[in-house]
């Protein structure tokens, strides 16, 4: 007898050979499977994009429209009133778009926690595929000018027109300014030490609404005046400087004034005067005022957000849209108004 190690014997299944249309056949089924899942992807999909509104605004529509892409709205606000009382916000996803133009509004764009989106579903307000849209705190002006004197003209402007700044074609014009616009210049654009010395105020009819802007006395910042008047030795006298509390005085010679008719005497230059609402201009060679394009300023903001707290406004969106025409800050005696806490996501 012969004694080794035990033999242990593992039966095994064999497998039947899968002939080639077993394959095939096999190849089918996960591509079925494959495009049965594809299919309910889609769908899936589909699904989700029902949960977006879309709504549109343009230039020539009409808020009493539907705001569809051929009915579209007129105003940006009308649409957001919209939506407010919709009933919709915060349960499916909004986006309004904007087409192309200039929308100029009437009023600052005012957002309130009611017209709030939320974090699955916001609310969007964008430009329209890749056009140019812009949001505007101006107006257009229609004018009839006449020739006043040399190279400068004049127009009749609305009743109770605050103008501090003038567009013509797209590009912004100079109040009339001592010294003249100097591109190259350090300090706002041109400085002279003898801006309203009496030398020179001796000379201004009446300089009453005019602005001085000088730096500080040991460039601490700037100071920004507005002209009150003259006195009999032509000394003028003015109001403001609040935008530094470091009150040492402004630099004797890095100040210039603005708003002064007497200094209409460059091409690019203008002047308002409110009482009379007359606009003098001189215009450049080039331009043609029959056919120019004349925007003014009016607005301070162009959209505002009101929250506070316990009632943030959240998830609007602001994309691709161009900002353009506000009052100028340093022409007003207070820049920093506290308006609300938000909580805002905006893109630019």
């Amino acid at each position: 007898m012969m004694i080794g190690s035990p033999r242990i014997i593992v039966p095994v299944q064999s497998t039947p050979f899968q002939n080639t249309s077993q394959v095939q056949l096999n190849m089918k089924s996960k591509t079925v499977t494959k495009s049965l899942m594809l299919a309910l992807l889609l769908i899936f999909c589909s699904m989700r994009a029902s949960d977006a509104a879309e709504y549109f605004v343009a230039v020539g529509g009409a808020d009493a429209n539907v705001g569809t892409l051929k009915q579209p709205f007129r105003t940006v606000a009308h649409a957001r009133d919209m939506l407010r009382n919709s009933g919709t916000l915060g349960k499916e996803s909004v986006t309004i778009y904007l087409r192309g133009g200039t929308h100029y509004l009437a009023e600052p764009l005012l957002f309130q926690q009611e017209d709030s989106g939320t974090a699955e579903f916001p609310v969007n307000y964008a430009a329209y595929q890749d056009e140019k849209v812009v949001l505007s705190g101006g107006m257009k002006l229609d004018l009839a000018w006449q020739k006043h004197q040399k190279d400068i003209y004049v127009a009749k402007t609305p009743a109770g027109l605050q103008l501090d700044q003038l567009f013509v074609d797209g590009d912004r014009q100079h109040m009339a300014r001592y010294p003249n616009y100097d591109p190259n210049a350090q300090y706002y654009n041109g400085t002279a030490a003898d801006a309203f010395a009496p030398s020179r105020a001796k000379k201004w009819k009446d300089p009453q609404g005019g602005y001085i802007h000088a730096l500080h006395r040991h460039h601490w910042g700037g100071f920004h005046y507005q002209i009150t008047g003259k006195d009999a030795q032509h000394n003028v006298t003015y109001e403001g400087g609040w935008q530094s509390n470091r009150q040492l005085g402004m630099h004797p010679d890095l100040r210039m004034v603005e708003n002064i008719f007497e200094d209409l005497d460059a091409a690019g230059e203008w002047y308002h005067d409110s009482s009379e609402r007359k606009l003098y201009y001189q215009p450049e060679d080039s331009t043609d005022l029959n056919r120019a394009l004349v925007e003014v300023v009016r607005l301070k903001h162009l959209v505002e957000f009101h929250g506070d707290m316990t009632a943030p406004v959240k998830h609007i969106r602001l994309q691709g849209l161009i900002l353009r025409h506000t009052l100028s800050c340093r022409r007003r005696s207070r820049c920093c108004e506290v308006i609300g806490l938000s909580t805002v996501a905006a893109r630019y």
